[in-house]
C-alpha cells in the first residue's frame, strides 16, 4: 500500500507525510501548484485525484473491492431472497462500522453484497418473523466470498412482573438467560 503526491513538475512526493490530530494525513512543505494523489491500498484498489491545489482538504470516498454472496435458507431449509441484510464489521478503525444492504427497497440481487473492505464480519439478516447470523473471519482483499445464512424462528417473551407479594412492576429491565447446566447452587442468581 501507498499514498504519495505528484507535484506540478512531475516529482513523486511519497512524504513528509504524518498523522495529524484527526483522522487523515498531511503532506507538508508542499509548494503552491496543482498535484496529484495517488493512494493504493489493497483493500481499496487505486484511486488518483488530479488538479488539488496546496492547502485543499480532500476526503475521497473510498470503497472496498471485497464482497460477499449471501444465501439464505428459511427455517424449512428452502433458498428465499431477501431484501436486507446488516452488514457488521468488525474493526475500530472504520465508523461507521456496519450498514444495511439494500434497506428493503429492492431484493437483493443475486445476494451480491459489493464494497466491503478486507476484514471479520457479523452479517444479520431478518425475514418473514425469522432471523439468523453469520460470522465471516478474514474476508481478504479482492475476495467474494460465499456465505450462508439460516434464519430461525424469533423467540418472544411476554408477560408481567411482579414481586414475591403480587404487585405488579413497570418500566423494569429483564434479562432472561438460561439456567447453569452444572456447579449451579442455591446462591445463583441464575
Amino acid at each position: 500500500a501507498f499514498m504519495h503526491l505528484v507535484g506540478p513538475d512531475g516529482q513523486q512526493r511519497s512524504g513528509p507525510v504524518k498523522r495529524t490530530g484527526r483522522p487523515g494525513y498531511t503532506f507538508d512543505n508542499l509548494e503552491h501548484g496543482l498535484y496529484t494523489l495517488e493512494l493504493d491500498d489493497p483493500r481499496f484498489g487505486f484511486l488518483r485525484l488530479e488538479g488539488l491545489s496546496t492547502g485543499q482538504v480532500v476526503r475521497p470516498q473510498l470503497t472496498g473491492n471485497s464482497a460477499f454472496a449471501v444465501s439464505v435458507l428459511d427455517t424449512t431449509g428452502q433458498l428465499v431472497e431477501v431484501d436486507s441484510v446488516e452488514v457488521e464489521l468488525h474493526s475500530k478503525e472504520f465508523f461507521p462500522s456496519g450498514f444495511r444492504a439494500h434497506a428493503g427497497k429492492e431484493l437483493l440481487a443475486g445476494g451480491l453484497i459489493r464494497g466491503c473492505i478486507a476484514g471479520d464480519y457479523v452479517l444479520r439478516v431478518r425475514h418473514g418473523g425469522a432471523s439468523g447470523e453469520t460470522l465471516v473471519d478474514g474476508l481478504a482483499p479482492g475476495e467474494t466470498r460465499p456465505v450462508s445464512v439460516r434464519l430461525v424462528p424469533a423467540t418472544r417473551v411476554a408477560g408481567r412482573v411482579v414481586d414475591e407479594n403480587g404487585a405488579l412492576h413497570v418500566g423494569l429491565e429483564v434479562l432472561a438467560v438460561r439456567p447453569a447446566q452444572e456447579f449451579d447452587s442455591e446462591d445463583s442468581e441464575v
